[in-house]
């Protein structure tokens, strides 16, 4: 696992979906403010990581992105009504863990929304500060790249390639 720290003042893209890292050099052309798809977001770099806005039950939540998180979690004393949660299995057949919830979590980058849904704990870990995080379950339907140096923010929903005819 690299640390955030690893990548001061460098240029990332993670993509999930095409299973790459790149780190790009000085020299690189690579400006998602002319590639299609991408989107700028607000986001800010806090202690806990890299924090995104989120709805959780229509309310805004800090999520902190986590690209070692295998699932997205929510900490459930800090969402106001956790009704909409479901039972883990009704999304991932094989959680078969008694009690185990899952909460929608609403992305919405300009005109894209997202949701995963996001793992409910009962009791925050140490001192963490965010509502919860967003996961692999996340990032595998977004591209995200990183100018740390720049502190800019772009997200790239996925599609999946479309199947050509012969």
């Amino acid at each position: 696992m690299l640390g955030l720290g690893f990548f001061k003042g460098q240029r990332i893209l993670i993509d999930y979906l095409s299973k790459e890292l790149t780190v790009f050099d000085a020299a690189s052309g690579f400006d998602p403010d002319r590639e299609p798809g991408w989107i700028e977001v607000p986001f800010r770099h806090s202690e806990e990581g890299l924090v995104l806005e989120a709805m959780i039950d229509g309310r805004p939540h800090d999520m902190v992105l986590d690209t070692g998180a295998t699932i997205s979690f929510a900490v459930a004393d800090r969402i106001a009504d956790t009704a909409a949660a479901v039972p883990c299995q009704s999304v991932y057949a094989s959680l078969e863990q008694e009690g185990c919830r899952l909460i929608p979590v609403d992305t919405q980058f300009g005109d894209t929304a997202a949701s995963v849904h996001a793992f409910l704990i009962e009791d925050s870990p140490g001192h963490f500060g965010a509502t919860g995080l967003l996961g692999g379950d996340f990032l595998q339907h977004h591209a995200v790249f990183v100018d740390f140096a720049g502190k800019r923010m772009y997200v790239r929903p996925d599609q999946k390639p479309q199947s050509s005819s012969r």
